[in-house]
């Protein structure tokens, strides 16, 4: 399958009923903690198998939950990490490697603080320095920003944004706003298994709703809006646009995704609405792509069926439309194919014991 290239943050996404126990056990296994039941994993060349020890040198984790002392300083924590990641290590390097790390991770004017004394927030930063700590070329975030406020939220984005170069970085979120602005490819996992894969902009294209236009009602006058006349006006330039919600003071409208063949068309659209706000009782209007949170929506709400009735989802690849062109970092379920371009038996849904991983990135077969 595809390579994650180093400096590549693959996020993998579910919802916690049914991919908690994949995540978990896809994390476990590609730290050593379980064996595999088939398969194996290379990482950089080694097999976990044979090479744990050298593999964990090259590997930062990041648990779900904070293993901090409370007795020591968030210093004392990098230094007793340090020691015994990089022993090799001269002491004179190992103190300037921490003292970049506190001033990249924003906990230098902390670094003498015990860590039971620091905040959430702060406790989270210091479990990712940790991580990162003597050069780790995998590292495995386990939803790094759980429990912090938005301000540290936004603050360890940059954080994983500004340390993804030279590394392959696996993130587990089920903040679908985070997966999109962190990562280069997403995973999406359901039951244990493999959903679908592939870069943001893959999903969004394939698996996303096109174009919505959202329009809001004037205030004290919803009542007068008119939504026949609206939809109306909206179908005579794109005939494929619907109503998809009226909640409220605002109408949602999904339009067809933006080709050149109908620019003009939404050119039209918008100079008529322009021109129609105020008869048609309408304040504004703007124009968004679709979400990877839809993405996730629309992927997750067919959970209750028969998974026959599901099977044609899984089948989509890139190239299926015009817009999707050659994404070469996406793949669907039943797409997979080994290194010699031979395809894996249709209807195959790859178990996360059986990752595996190759030399200067990760692969999952």
């Amino acid at each position: 399958m595809e390579r994650l290239q180093k400096k590549l943050c693959s996020v993998i996404s579910g919802c916690k009923e049914c991919a908690s126990d994949g995540r978990k056990l896809g994390k476990s296994i590609l730290t050593g903690l379980f064996p595999t039941s088939s398969g194996t994993i290379i990482v950089y060349g080694k097999d976990i198998k044979t090479d744990q020890e050298v593999i964990r040198k090259n590997m930062g984790i990041c648990m779900q939950h904070n293993v901090l002392f409370n007795y020591l300083t968030t210093k004392e924590h990098l230094l007793l990490y340090g020691y015994i990641k990089v022993p090799h290590w001269s002491k004179e390097e190992l103190y300037q490697e921490v003292k970049r790390t506190l001033k990249e991770t924003g906990l230098y004017s902390h670094r003498h603080k015990l860590a039971g004394s620091l905040s959430g927030g702060m406790k989270r930063k210091l479990s990712i320095a940790i991580a990162l700590l003597g050069g780790s070329r995998v590292v495995i975030l386990d939803e790094p920003t759980t429990g912090v406020d938005p301000c540290s939220r936004r603050s360890i984005w940059e954080i994983i944004s500004k340390n993804k170069k030279g590394r392959t970085i696996i993130l587990s979120t089920h903040h679908l706003d985070e997966a999109e602005v962190l990562s280069d490819r997403i995973a999406f996992l359901e039951h244990g298994g493999l959903k679908c894969c592939g870069s943001p902009f893959y999903l969004k294209e394939t698996f996303g709703d096109g174009y919505h236009l959202t329009l809001t009602k004037k205030k004290n006058m919803i009542e007068e809006c008119d939504t026949a006349a609206v939809t109306s006006l909206i179908q005579s330039h794109l005939p494929e646009a619907y109503l998809k919600e009226d909640i409220g003071g605002e109408l949602v409208y999904v339009l067809p995704p933006f080709k050149s063949t109908v620019s003009g068309a939404y050119q039209a659209l918008l100079r008529a609405l322009d021109t129609s706000l105020s008869d048609l009782h309408l304040g504004c209007y703007g124009i968004s792509n679709t979400t990877v949170e839809e993405v996730f929506l629309n992927l997750t709400k067919e959970l209750g069926k028969d998974p026959q009735e599901d099977a044609g989802l899984s089948q989509r690849v890139p190239g299926d439309s015009g817009q999707n062109g050659g994404d070469e970092m996406s793949v669907s379920t039943d797409t997979f194919t080994d290194r010699d371009g031979t395809k894996l038996p249709p209807g195959f849904n790859p178990d996360l014991s059986e990752i595996q991983t190759v030399t200067d990135g990760l692969f999952l077969a």
